[in-house]
């Protein structure tokens, strides 16, 4: 009788529910007394404010309630930052990246380059890049450097244009959890930004068949094999 703790699952629940509880502060500093930065504390509220706003009509999950669930299952997780100006109107476009999807390499000056694979329904490709798929889902990179950006459907290009922010507008945070960025061998990316189950993984399976022993031990108290006659 194969049986599963849910202490794992319970555990995370109630580290994210904490989390969510949480109110975040704004904090900015300057050298300069001349500088408000109480009005620049505003403004990013106001900023993040306005990006749950358009993620909530999109029916995507919000920046902080991702981000919560991010770090502590993945251990990692990222933005595609493109707040901008359209017509005299403001855009705060931050879409929230999977961790596990994400793939990026770090350069002198930050990110050289980040990728984002996702699947997506036709629907989805259509609404966004106006194109319309054969098949009912497809693979979707988005990949962004320093000077452009490439959109990828199922192994083909089908987007590329520059742009102006003059960096890589992507931010991908990790969790100081691991040591795979001090203890240097050879697999040391694999041990880079844990989840909260690092220490308790390898034993998780080990009390499931301990349970699972224990379960079949009750049953078998109960209704032991029987011996019959038969033709």
């Amino acid at each position: 009788i194969n049986s599963t703790l849910n202490k794992p699952a319970v555990f995370a629940a109630n580290v994210i529910s904490a989390l969510g509880a949480v109110k975040q502060q704004v904090v900015v500093e300057s050298d300069s007394k001349k500088v408000d930065t109480h009005e620049v504390e505003e403004f990013q509220d106001a900023v993040f404010g306005m990006a749950n706003a358009r993620l909530r009509e999109l029916r995507h999950p919000q920046l902080n309630p991702f981000a919560d669930v991010q770090l502590c299952v993945r251990g990692r997780t990222g933005r595609r930052v493109l707040c901008r100006m359209e017509n005299d109107i403001f855009i705060p476009d931050i879409t929230p990246w999977d961790g596990r999807y994400i793939r990026y390499e770090v350069g002198d000056g930050g990110l050289e380059w980040a990728s984002f694979s996702t699947t997506r329904t036709r629907g989805q490709i259509e609404a966004e890049y106006g194109i319309l798929t054969k098949t009912r889902t497809s693979k979707v990179r988005d990949v962004w450097d320093r000077e452009h950006n490439e959109v990828w459907i199922d192994e083909r290009e089908v987007l590329s244009q520059p742009h102006d922010y003059g960096f890589t507008p992507v931010v991908i945070s990790t969790v100081s959890l691991g040591y795979g960025d001090m203890l240097l061998d050879t697999n040391s990316l694999k041990h880079e930004g844990e989840s909260i189950f690092f220490l308790i993984r390898d034993i998780v399976p080990q009390l499931n068949m301990l349970l699972s022993i224990l379960q079949t031990l009750n049953f078998l108290s109960v209704k032991r094999p029987e011996q019959y006659e038969s033709k």
